[in-house]
């Protein structure tokens, strides 16, 4: 993502995308480039899973103090942006879900998920498609009777299947 496109996005956009560090085993030049703390911080901190805002928070950094550090780091080209680069589940498959572990296991269900969410390493609003399978089985461990729990994969598999999430 160019430096431009990041000056058009808000904060909120820009907090939740993911960056990993570019390939430059194909760079032929030499270009020497200085680094500020904070930008070393974010480099040693991008694992290409963490969105800007969680290694904002875990550096104890505002995330707008951030964004000249990942502009500059982009324009170096020493780091890309990943959101482009796998679909994610949408808010309202995370509200059917809600809704359906709430029938399994009661009020306790939207911590389950954001705990379940967290242990995977994403946030609900960026959380890859291709991990579903994963935050699923997750969450059926949290569902004690075994009757509850087939019924909770088996309407999770017919969701996934109604949004389409299965074809990609």
């Amino acid at each position: 993502m160019p430096a431009n496109q990041l000056n058009s996005m808000n904060l909120d956009d820009f907090s939740g995308t993911i960056f990993r560090i570019s390939d430059l085993s194909a760079e032929t030049d030499q270009t020497e480039f200085a680094l500020n703390i904070d930008m070393v911080r974010v480099l040693v901190s991008l694992d290409g899973k963490t969105s800007i805002k969680n290694i904002a928070r875990d550096m104890k950094v505002p995330g707008e103090q951030l964004r000249g550090s990942v502009e500059k780091l982009i324009e170096m080209r020493l780091i890309e942006a990943l959101e482009s680069r796998s679909k994610v589940l949408d808010q309202d498959f995370f509200n059917s879900l809600s809704t359906t572990m709430a029938r399994m296991v009661g009020p306790i269900a939207p911590i389950l998920i954001d705990d379940a969410v967290a242990d995977l390493g994403h946030e609900r609003s960026i959380f890859p498609i291709q991990r579903v399978a994963e935050l699923i089985d997750a969450l059926s461990v949290e569902i004690q009777q075994k009757d509850k729990r087939l019924a909770f994969q088996k309407g999770m598999m017919q969701m996934l299947k109604e949004k389409g999430y299965l074809n990609l």
